[in-house]
């Protein structure tokens, strides 16, 4: 009787441990989809999308249009204009969405880790390895993490310029 209380503990655990993972990725890839609508009508104000920085923020916020907005913050341009009242950060604090902007401010590409690499929306290759980013670190520790999930401007493609490897 223990044994098969075990095993079923066993069982129950690993299917909610995947269960919770697919409720983050869900949430990443919501996510990322509200933060581009909310950068496609920052696209329609301005006639561009905001800078970027180096560690992939977006570089749009008050009081200068070029201040550095933090994920969890607000994402409000110098007029008040509130694009998301809360610019959502991943629900993992090691891990981060990262934001590529053209230098011009004509596209950009937005991404997120999936810990679900079987997830429909990560690309495979023929032996089944999911893509990942490798030029994309989406870990904001020692360990880099590459991103392998994201979208983009209309006018770009999500994986335009990236190094794509599998893993």
């Amino acid at each position: 009787v223990i044994v098969i209380m075990g095993i079923l503990i066993v069982i129950g655990l690993t299917s909610f441990m995947s269960s919770q993972k697919k409720s983050r990725d869900l949430k990443r890839k919501n996510d990322v989809r509200q933060i581009g609508l909310a950068l496609e009508a920052y696209y329609n104000d301005k006639n561009h999308y905001p800078a970027s920085s180096v560690d992939g923020k977006i570089m749009g916020c008050f009081p200068t249009d070029t201040a550095e907005c933090a994920w969890g913050g607000v994402f409000q341009d110098q007029n008040n204009t509130v694009y998301m009242v809360t610019l959502p950060g991943d629900a993992l604090g090691d891990m981060r969405y990262m934001y590529i902007a053209a230098i011009d401010g004509s596209s950009y590409q937005l991404y997120a880790r999936l810990e679900n690499t079987l997830d429909g929306d990560i690309p495979k290759n023929a032996q089944q390895q999911a893509r990942v980013f490798s030029d994309v670190a989406c870990s904001s520790t020692v360990s880099t993490v590459y991103c392998n999930y994201g979208v983009s401007s209309s006018n770009k493609a999500v994986d335009s310029g990236r190094t794509i490897t599998y893993e």
